[in-house]
């Protein structure tokens, strides 16, 4: 398997075989995470010598999104508690592993494992977690629809240099703008809590140990880095999209505003607070498929999904001095009157044919903040939290060219997905 699965670390095998069902209790997932990082390292380092200038070329036709922010998992700004983590990932799954033909985290498994150092009980606890998360994905990871690419892309000096003077100018007129919003708190066990405010959504607080905090920085040079850090990540996601030809989707306010003030657009806080609101949903679609029922619904609702991308698409495909071509509410209302109407025609089709469907179906509510970004060389949309599941039923018609037709619809997808619940229970 780990042959036929390009852009996936050997880290991540090595993790999954450590915390695995064989490791039975945390102390023993940990003990055998400190057994592995000699091997760890080494494959780790042969990996990064050799994947860093690899990249991916997605096909006019399909579509890649690229996480940023506490989006992608693995990032240092993602949550470490474990039940957020679990959260994020099955919303993960259930959303982008449905819209996307692929999903890129960053790789900093890798990295972390080349410069690991002293193995803490703090860093091994890291790596069980990690390890957890990875188990979590693993469906899709198997299914090579999540893919890691390297931070690191050959350039040369100067053009590192440039890239950092464009991120240092960018932060810098975000800085007094938000810049109150940063607060560290030290609660008295020994660590340091960096609150972010609104950079992030849902918000997300940095830990550290107070030892390995810089205790002579002011709020506002704490500030300055979380910004910095918020800009960078999204300026080089966004870079690697568009070589790719893929989209970046975050829940950093931040980075949001680094990618709008680098292609020119003054924009202010209010304003993409009205385009936050303007993305802010509540999608009747259901929710609790796992990562399995997700990857049936690929196969099954197929010649749906290339409409179905497009139609979401276009729906966060926006500019914060226009409107979309149709707004995400008005997508969500029109697969919905799809969904109503193929389950009538399926209906028909089926009576034509003397064959006839019952099944019951539930509706859950599940709700969505996106915001997004239209660039000049790819349509990246810059997206929060998008889950987007569905609805519907196990078709066999008689008549195959009609059933075809209806299958091809956006709607299907949400027909599908309501069957494949249903049948779960």
């Amino acid at each position: 398997m780990i042959n036929e699965l390009p852009h996936v670390p050997p880290s991540v095998w090595l993790l999954l075989d450590a915390v695995g069902p064989a490791a039975k209790t945390w102390s023993n997932a940990r003990k055998r995470v400190k057994e592995m990082l000699p091997d760890l390292r080494m494959q780790s380092e042969v990996y990064q010598a050799e994947s860093f200038s690899e990249r991916f070329q997605a096909a006019p036709t399909e579509f890649d999104i690229y996480l940023d922010g506490p989006l992608d998992l693995f990032s240092p700004r993602s949550c470490r508690n474990p039940e957020c983590r679990s959260a994020q990932a099955q919303r993960l799954m259930r959303s982008m592993g449905l819209l996307a033909d692929r999903v890129w985290l960053t790789d900093h498994l890798t990295e972390r494992f080349v410069r690991f150092g002293r193995a803490t009980n703090a860093k091994l606890d890291d790596a069980v977690l990690d390890g957890l998360l990875l188990w979590e994905l693993f469906p899709m990871i198997a299914a090579g629809i999540i893919k890691f690419r390297s931070p690191i892309v050959p350039a040369c000096p100067s053009c590192i240099e440039h890239f950092d003077d464009v991120v240092g100018a960018t932060a810098a007129t975000l800085l007094d703008e938000f810049a109150d919003q940063v607060v560290v708190r030290r609660p008295g066990d020994g660590t340091c809590v960096v609150d972010t405010g609104s950079f992030y959504e849902p918000q997300t607080s940095m830990f550290a140990f107070e030892k390995d905090f810089d205790s002579s920085l002011s709020q506002r040079d704490v500030a300055e880095q979380q910004i910095t850090m918020a800009v960078h990540s999204a300026l080089w996601t966004a870079r690697d999209a568009a070589a790719g030809g893929g989209a970046v989707f975050s829940n950093s306010r931040i980075g949001l505003f680094g990618l709008l003030r680098q292609e020119g657009r003054v924009v202010v806080g209010h304003q993409l607070r009205l385009l936050d609101n303007a993305r802010d949903l509540q999608l009747p679609w259901v929710s609790d498929l796992n990562a399995h029922q997700i990857l049936q619904l690929r196969e099954e609702a197929s010649k749906a999904l290339p409409r179905f991308r497009e139609l979401i698409a276009s729906a966060l495909n926006v500019n914060p001095q226009k409107t979309s071509v149709s707004s995400p509410s008005e997508v969500v209302t029109e697969l919905r009157e799809q969904a109503t109407e193929l389950r009538s025609e399926l209906e028909l089709v089926e009576r034509h044919a003397l064959r006839y469907w019952k099944s019951g179906y539930a509706l859950l509510g599940l709700g969505l903040s996106a915001y997004g970004v239209a660039t000049d060389q790819v349509m990246p949309a810059v997206a929060g939290l998008l889950p987007v599941l569905q609805l519907l039923m196990n078709h066999k018609a008689g008549h195959e060219k009609d059933a075809d037709a209806l299958t091809r619809r956006p709607g299907y997808v949400l027909v599908k997905a309501q069957d494949l619940l249903a049948h779960a229970h």
